[in-house]
């Protein structure tokens, strides 16, 4: 059984809750529609609370996001790439956080190289092809 399907034995059903409950309300006969152009002219009157709450879900948060950086990836293992990595945000030639990012994925890509060598070998002994 599912840890879903879990809770729903031992709590209210799905959808009972208070929240649903005021959702299915607010669609029901137009009710959003009027709520929402009510909002609308408060934020034209000027009320300042009434304009946040359109713009924050008539426009999504702006979210920082790092300009592209090109370079060459040092060859060698991934040790060597992480270091590599390090010196060059010790340089200022890359922010720290992206060179965190990128060692981070350094760890992860050998982590799945790991995973296929681990494959190949299993395959290998499943067909008795041990040389």
């Amino acid at each position: 059984m599912s840890e879903t399907a879990a809770k729903r034995k031992m709590g209210r059903p799905l959808g009972a809750g208070p929240v649903s409950r005021l959702r299915r309300e607010l669609l029901a006969d137009g009710k959003l529609d009027k709520l929402v152009a009510k909002t609308f002219q408060l934020a034209m009157a000027g009320d300042v609370s009434a304009i946040r709450i359109l713009l924050d879900r008539a426009i999504p948060s702006l979210r920082p996001q790092a300009a592209p950086v090109v370079f060459a990836l040092a060859p060698g293992t991934p040790t060597e790439q992480a270091r590599a990595l390090l010196a060059a945000a010790a340089a200022g030639e890359l922010p720290v956080d992206m060179a965190s990012e990128l060692i981070t994925a350094c760890a992860r890509l050998v982590a799945i190289e790991q995973g296929d060598e681990f494959r190949k070998r299993l395959d290998a002994l499943d067909h008795g092809d041990l040389a």
